[in-house]
């Protein structure tokens, strides 16, 4: 028969955000810091560049490697690629 064991009828599963948590506290700080860009559009670059190194983490890419390479070969790079 199909009767569900008696660990899972009295222990409910422990809900856990701190992966969530800890991925989120960085762009928190970061948009708070925003507010003292000085201006609009100093704002926009410093989020968009945030953005950059942030996704630079997840995959485990040297964010500091990866716009070295940028820097070196954008001007090579054609825009019709994107």
């Amino acid at each position: 028969m199909n009767q569900p064991s008696e660990l899972s009828c009295h222990r409910k599963p422990e809900i856990n955000s701190n992966l969530v948590k800890n991925s989120i506290r960085l762009l928190a700080l970061g948009c708070k810091n925003y507010l003292f860009a000085g201006a609009h559009n100093a704002a926009k670059n410093i989020a968009m560049f945030y953005s950059f190194v942030r996704t630079c983490r997840k995959p485990d890419i040297d964010p500091q490697k990866w716009l070295k390479y940028v820097m070196e070969n954008i001007h090579i790079t054609p825009a019709e690629n994107y």
